[in-house]
């Protein structure tokens, strides 16, 4: 019994996330071809000196944005030769990185879930840009962290060609319902051990200081534990 609702779980969970991430991944593919990432890149350039990053690391970041964090960390480390910056400009890219990635993909679970997609994007990416201009302010003012970063690795730049695209696309896939299947068998566990009604009470309280009623526990912590790529399909199944 428990392995059959284990199956219905992970099938009602994968099924309306590939329905937003498999017309995303060819969406975020054609903006790649048509030149759209070089075009954001050009417009980000100029805002780069604002947060105290180099013009350069604009496509990094726009990489992020428009693509996933996992390409534009592969572009950083091949970047990084060829670019002189500090360990606290690098720490801004990552911070900015962190709070706005993956934003077609993720907006689109925002928006499945009720939250509006123009809020989501416009959202994240002040909220990015605010949060990296504060922390330039203050390694600028304490002069802190301004050592030359080094790294002493690189990692191999995917092959070129639409053929070995799909086959990472399908590895992609592949990989995420693989951690769906995990995160999926270890949720079921722990309600069975019964540590999610534990971290429910961790949470209530906090969250009720900020307006947060227990209904939405369970999507709070699906959204904290797995974020909204791998726990969107979880997302979406609580809420409909």
């Amino acid at each position: 019994m428990f392995f059959i609702k284990l199956f219905q779980e992970i099938k009602d969970v994968t099924i309306p996330l590939y329905k937003i991430l498999i017309p995303f991944i060819f969406i975020i593919k054609f903006l790649e071809i048509v030149g759209a990432v070089d075009l954001i890149a050009k417009v980000f350039e100029p805002l780069m000196s604002l947060i105290g990053l180099p013009a350069a690391v604009g496509i990094i970041w726009v990489t992020a944005i428009v693509v996933n964090i996992y390409a534009a960390l592969i572009l950083l480390v091949n970047l990084l030769p060829f670019i002189d910056m500090s360990v606290a400009q690098i720490t801004i890219l990552a911070v900015a990185m962190l709070l706005c990635h993956n934003l077609a993909v993720e907006s689109a679970i925002s928006r499945s879930a009720g939250v509006s997609f123009l809020f989501t994007v416009f959202f994240r990416l002040i909220s990015a840009f605010f949060v990296s201009w504060i922390l330039n302010l203050i390694y600028t003012y304490f002069n802190y962290l301004n050592e030359p970063f080094v790294t002493s690795f690189t990692i191999e730049l995917p092959q070129a060609g639409l053929l070995f695209w799909l086959k990472d696309q399908a590895l992609y896939l592949f990989y995420i319902f693989i951690i769906v299947v995990i995160l999926v068998t270890l949720l079921e566990i722990l309600k069975f051990l019964g540590v999610e009604n534990f971290l429910k009470k961790i949470l209530v309280p906090p969250l009720r200081f900020f307006g947060i009623s227990d209904s939405a526990m369970n999507i709070i912590i699906v959204g904290m534990t797995m974020g909204l790529q791998f726990g969107g399909g979880i997302l979406l199944k609580i809420l409909y």
